[in-house]
């Protein structure tokens, strides 16, 4: 099983309070190629400092949109009310994906939410 990659959204990736924000990303092997997604289901979850979960995002249908499934790629994507709950701070995500037996981290960092759009 490989590492989860160490990403932060801060700065130019943070989100803005009050507005829209999505990332494209691709699932791929050590090569480059799309990693096929078909009966995955992705999870993007945003956490407090204390480490309690504020927002979930997953596929099909509450934020995360499987775009390519056959190439790896996903969306992922917070609504303006979504961002405006979470306010301005710093947090945390977690990446994941599961098939309903295993689980496998894709990524974690820092998430921003800044100021306001």
């Amino acid at each position: 099983m490989s590492m989860p990659v160490e990403h932060d959204f801060v700065d130019a990736r943070a989100a803005w309070t009050g507005a829209n924000w999505s990332r494209q990303f691709t699932y791929a092997d050590d090569a480059g190629s799309g990693i096929n997604l078909t009966g995955w289901t992705i999870s993007f979850i945003v956490y407090n400092a204390a480490g309690t979960s504020v927002l979930t995002l997953s596929s099909p249908s509450s934020g995360v949109t499987i775009s390519n499934a056959a190439g790896g790629i996903f969306i992922v994507s917070m609504t303006a009310a979504q961002t405006t709950a979470l306010g301005q701070g710093t947090f945390t995500y977690r990446l994941s994906m599961t098939d309903g037996t295993s689980v496998t981290v894709l990524a974690v960092g820092r998430f921003n939410c800044i100021g306001s759009s």
